[in-house]
């Protein structure tokens, strides 16, 4: 009776082992996924910054929507966080009302 009872807690020993490893494995793998995406949201804000800056400033609305439209189509491939693409919707909205578009 005993050899199960020490059979019984082996095993659970050795599953809190294979969990808390599953565990230490994602969130060792989670750091490299947010410096990823935080590197295309730095990418795609500074773009934003610049297009606001200057062809939006010169009224050069034409290159500013095609320049935000592509920061945007960079977004889409999920490099980017929502608050970063909202960013680009709200400069691409900003352009399109200059423009007269809706």
């Amino acid at each position: 009776m005993r050899e199960q009872f020490q059979y019984g807690t082996d095993v659970r020993f050795s599953l809190r082992h294979a969990a808390l490893t599953v565990l230490l494995a994602l969130a060792c793998s989670l750091p490299v996924g947010l410096a990823r995406a935080a590197g295309d949201d730095m990418t795609v804000s500074a773009t934003v910054a610049q297009v606001m800056s200057d062809e939006y400033a010169t009224a050069a609305f034409g290159p500013a929507k095609i320049k935000l439209q592509a920061a945007l189509d960079k977004c889409k491939r999920g490099k980017c966080s929502g608050a970063t693409r909202a960013q680009v919707h709200i400069a691409l909205g900003m352009v399109s009302s200059q423009v007269g578009q809706t």
